[in-house]
């Protein structure tokens, strides 16, 4: 994917997590999170080409590896539990 496409992405979907973000108050923890997560999209592709689509393409397809389910272990994510909300 060129960097052309990789910047059109984040602004698709930038636009979409601003739309999210603008539910909330800016001082609540939900318009935070929302905010990281359009930063890290951004540090993400632009960044390296293709590790962040190729990771993303990997987690779409299930089954993450002894390596990736221990880095969010270490991160206070447990990759096993079921999110019920």
């Amino acid at each position: 994917m060129s960097l052309k496409d990789r910047l059109e992405l984040y602004e698709r979907q930038a636009a979409i997590l601003e739309k999210i973000a603008n539910k909330y108050p800016e001082t609540s923890e939900e318009y935070g999170a929302v905010r990281q997560a359009a930063i890290a999209l951004w540090y993400a592709l632009s960044q390296q080409q293709g590790d962040f689509l190729k990771y993303e393409e990997k987690w779409n397809r299930g089954g993450l590896t002894p390596e990736q389910q221990s880095h969010l272990r270490s991160m206070g994510i447990d990759p096993d539990a079921v999110d019920e909300s």
